[in-house]
């Protein structure tokens, strides 16, 4: 698994060490997708520092017994731009990707039985690691062997 944070310091390496192993990195595309990330990132940080300022400006006028209607307007409607995004990503992840896996698991506990998947969850961390051995060609330590067997 790829660390995020060393893939944005490192990202040449990264992309030599995945070279090694016959993955192309396409710099350009992650180039592209990381300005993107640090752009949406950056606007979120302008809105919530806006809401912040809005907030603390509402509180200086309460104080002075001003009218609020339009800060409080303005905050709202700063609110709703925020919130929007942020409902839609956690539906997203959570109709798509867990949701299906939702259904998958419970399609094969209701034909397999919960003893059959919980035996199965005990394969998990197995396939795991011999996949990242023979299809990445990632080192087995040996300590992660006597894991395995500890597994079985």
């Amino acid at each position: 698994m790829l660390d995020p944070k060393k893939l944005r310091k490192e990202t040449d390496q990264v992309a030599t060490n995945l070279a090694k192993r016959g993955f192309n990195f396409d710099l350009t595309v992650w180039n592209d997708l990381e300005a993107q990330r640090k752009s949406l990132q950056g606007s979120n940080e302008e809105q919530q520092s806006k809401l912040n300022e809005i907030s603390k400006e509402i509180g200086i006028a309460i104080k002075q017994e001003k009218d609020t209607t339009d800060l409080k307007q303005k905050a709202s409607d700063l609110t709703t731009v925020i919130t929007f995004r942020s409902l839609m990503g956690v539906l997203f992840l959570g109709f798509l990707p867990t949701g299906i896996a939702t259904i998958i698991l419970v399609y094969l506990v209701k034909n397999s039985g919960p003893s059959f998947m919980s035996l199965v969850n005990y394969q998990v961390p197995i396939w795991a690691v011999l996949f990242g051995v023979f299809f990445n060609q990632e080192t087995l330590p040996a300590g992660a062997l006597l894991a395995l067997l500890l597994i079985l």
